[in-house]
């Protein structure tokens, strides 16, 4: 990144001015008007989609594979559930610590649901698309996490019980980003239920 090189020296700057050596001054300032130089060679198109890939998470099946596989080894079950990914890859308005908190939280209830049934029976799912509003024009990510688990779920469930098995967490996290959690039908054959996970997502580069 361009701005990357000058974080140590604009923190001593900031933090004790007085004991940054005029060398080091000299060098931040030239530092700073490259850096102005390259944003002002850029298009305003540039810098958004800089700010884009700054602020959003990519969503894709390796990535939730690995959350999966952490939950499945914390909880020391052996192995794990293979992924079933259906849908582009994407990217959400979603601090990354705050979507993979998100994503273990919904894969350690899935596995604790389902109880006695064997690793290798658990069927898991996650169906991705995008939306765009027809009013505001406002793009959204819809990604669902699909299970075979029979035991029930609701969005009253997700919504209302606080911290309680993590659904608060969830719940408080997507909120937090503007979107919303809710528990609708199975997305294909094969599946129970869907917990569906609304949250805004970024332009892609093609057509959406």
């Amino acid at each position: 990144m361009v701005l990357a090189p000058l974080a140590g020296g604009l923190t001593w700057l900031s933090m004790s001015p007085e004991a940054v050596p005029e060398r080091i001054v000299r060098r931040v300032i030239e530092r700073l008007e490259r850096a102005a130089a390259h944003f002002r060679s850029v298009s305003g198109a540039d810098i958004s989609r800089l700010i884009d890939e700054a602020s959003s998470t990519p969503v894709n099946l390796s990535d939730l594979q690995d959350v999966l596989d952490g939950v499945c080894a914390e909880k020391r079950l052996g192995s794990s559930p293979m992924l079933e990914w259906r849908g582009p890859e994407i990217a959400v308005r979603v601090d990354r610590a705050d979507w993979e908190t998100i994503w273990r939280n919904l894969f350690a209830n899935a596995l604790d649901a389902a109880g006695a049934l064997p690793v290798s029976d658990v069927r898991l799912g996650v169906f991705a698309e995008l939306r765009r509003d027809p009013v505001t024009g406002t793009l959204s990510a819809r990604v669902v996490l699909a299970d075979n688990v029979p035991r029930p779920l609701t969005a009253e469930m997700i919504r209302g019980r606080g911290a309680d098995r993590g659904w608060g967490v969830v719940a408080d996290l997507v909120r937090r980003h503007d979107g919303l959690a809710d528990v609708g039908p199975s997305p294909a054959p094969g599946y129970l239920k869907g917990i569906v996970i609304e949250v805004p997502a970024v332009e892609p580069e093609g057509p959406a």
